[in-house]
Protein backbone atom coordinates (compact mmCIF):
# COMPACT_ATOMS: atom_id res chain seq x y z
CA UNK A 1 0.00 0.00 0.00
CA UNK A 2 1.57 3.35 -1.03
CA UNK A 3 2.18 6.03 1.56
CA UNK A 4 -0.09 9.06 1.05
CA UNK A 5 1.33 12.45 1.93
CA UNK A 6 -0.82 15.39 2.84
CA UNK A 7 0.72 18.81 2.83
CA UNK A 8 -0.13 19.89 6.35
CA UNK A 9 0.18 16.58 8.21
CA UNK A 10 3.62 16.02 6.70
CA UNK A 11 4.80 19.54 7.53
CA UNK A 12 3.49 19.25 11.09
CA UNK A 13 5.12 15.84 11.52
CA UNK A 14 8.43 17.26 10.32
CA UNK A 15 8.11 20.27 12.62
CA UNK A 16 8.33 22.62 9.67
CA UNK A 17 4.99 24.42 9.95
CA UNK A 18 6.25 27.13 12.25
CA UNK A 19 6.13 30.02 9.81
CA UNK A 20 2.92 32.00 9.21
CA UNK A 21 1.64 32.31 5.65
CA UNK A 22 1.86 35.78 4.14
CA UNK A 23 -0.41 37.04 1.37
CA UNK A 24 0.12 40.79 1.51
CA UNK A 25 1.84 41.04 -1.88
CA UNK A 26 0.01 38.21 -3.68
CA UNK A 27 -2.46 38.84 -6.46
CA UNK A 28 -5.56 36.71 -7.04
CA UNK A 29 -4.63 33.42 -8.72
CA UNK A 30 -6.42 31.52 -11.48
CA UNK A 31 -9.26 29.99 -9.44
CA UNK A 32 -9.48 26.95 -11.71
CA UNK A 33 -6.02 25.87 -10.52
CA UNK A 34 -6.57 26.46 -6.79
CA UNK A 35 -6.20 23.02 -5.17
CA UNK A 36 -3.78 20.71 -3.41
CA UNK A 37 -1.42 18.75 -5.67
CA UNK A 38 0.70 15.68 -4.85
CA UNK A 39 3.89 14.76 -6.72
CA UNK A 40 3.79 11.50 -8.64
CA UNK A 41 6.30 9.74 -10.84
CA UNK A 42 9.48 10.41 -8.83
CA UNK A 43 10.67 7.51 -6.70
CA UNK A 44 11.25 8.05 -2.97
CA UNK A 45 10.15 11.70 -3.05
CA UNK A 46 7.13 13.04 -1.19
CA UNK A 47 6.05 16.49 -2.26
CA UNK A 48 2.89 18.57 -2.32
CA UNK A 49 1.81 22.05 -3.34
CA UNK A 50 -1.31 23.90 -2.28
CA UNK A 51 -2.40 26.78 -4.51
CA UNK A 52 -4.86 29.18 -2.87
CA UNK A 53 -7.35 31.36 -4.79
CA UNK A 54 -5.87 34.50 -3.21
CA UNK A 55 -2.53 33.85 -4.93
CA UNK A 56 -0.69 32.24 -2.00
CA UNK A 57 0.99 28.84 -2.17
CA UNK A 58 2.48 26.36 0.27
CA UNK A 59 5.03 23.74 -0.77
CA UNK A 60 6.79 20.84 0.89
CA UNK A 61 9.17 18.16 -0.30
CA UNK A 62 10.94 15.35 1.51
CA UNK A 63 13.58 13.07 0.04
CA UNK A 64 15.27 10.76 2.51
CA UNK A 65 16.47 13.00 5.34
CA UNK A 66 16.25 16.17 3.22
CA UNK A 67 13.19 18.34 3.83
CA UNK A 68 12.03 21.60 2.25
CA UNK A 69 9.08 23.84 3.00
CA UNK A 70 8.21 27.10 1.28
CA UNK A 71 5.46 29.65 0.86
CA UNK A 72 4.86 32.67 -1.27
CA UNK A 73 2.82 33.81 -4.26
CA UNK A 74 1.88 32.00 -7.44
CA UNK A 75 0.62 33.08 -10.84
CA UNK A 76 -0.33 31.52 -14.12
CA UNK A 77 1.58 32.69 -17.19
CA UNK A 78 0.05 30.92 -20.19
CA UNK A 79 0.69 27.20 -19.73
CA UNK A 80 3.16 27.77 -16.88
CA UNK A 81 2.53 28.15 -13.16
CA UNK A 82 5.23 30.21 -11.46
CA UNK A 83 5.82 29.89 -7.71
CA UNK A 84 7.77 32.80 -6.19
CA UNK A 85 8.94 32.20 -2.64
CA UNK A 86 8.68 34.72 0.16
CA UNK A 87 10.03 32.21 2.71
CA UNK A 88 11.78 28.89 2.31
CA UNK A 89 13.42 26.57 4.80
CA UNK A 90 15.34 23.37 4.32
CA UNK A 91 17.39 21.17 6.58
CA UNK A 92 20.02 20.14 4.06
CA UNK A 93 21.85 23.42 3.54
CA UNK A 94 21.36 23.12 -0.21
CA UNK A 95 20.21 25.66 -2.70
CA UNK A 96 16.82 27.25 -2.13
CA UNK A 97 14.66 28.26 -5.06
CA UNK A 98 13.37 31.79 -5.53
CA UNK A 99 11.10 30.73 -8.37
CA UNK A 100 9.83 27.36 -9.50
CA UNK A 101 8.22 27.02 -12.93
CA UNK A 102 5.78 24.18 -13.53
CA UNK A 103 4.20 23.34 -16.89
CA UNK A 104 0.48 22.60 -17.12
CA UNK A 105 -0.29 19.33 -18.85
CA UNK A 106 -3.46 18.30 -20.68
CA UNK A 107 -4.88 16.48 -17.63
CA UNK A 108 -4.54 19.50 -15.32
CA UNK A 109 -1.32 18.36 -13.66
CA UNK A 110 1.73 20.51 -12.97
CA UNK A 111 4.90 19.03 -14.48
CA UNK A 112 8.19 19.58 -12.67
CA UNK A 113 11.54 18.88 -14.30
CA UNK A 114 14.25 18.17 -11.73
CA UNK A 115 17.02 17.43 -14.24
CA UNK A 116 17.52 15.77 -17.64
CA UNK A 117 16.35 12.36 -16.39
CA UNK A 118 13.94 13.17 -13.53
CA UNK A 119 10.50 14.58 -14.17
CA UNK A 120 7.32 14.27 -12.12
CA UNK A 121 3.77 15.55 -12.16
CA UNK A 122 1.88 17.21 -9.34
CA UNK A 123 -1.60 15.68 -9.64
CA UNK A 124 -4.65 17.42 -8.20
CA UNK A 125 -6.03 15.65 -5.13
CA UNK A 126 -9.79 15.14 -5.14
Amino acid sequence: MPVRFTLFTTMVALGLLAVPTYAADCKQGDGSLAATYELRGVMEVGSAIRLHRDGRFEYMMTYGAADEVAEGCWKRAGETVVLTTSRMRNNHGGRKFKQLKLKLNSSGGLVRTFDATHKGTYARLR
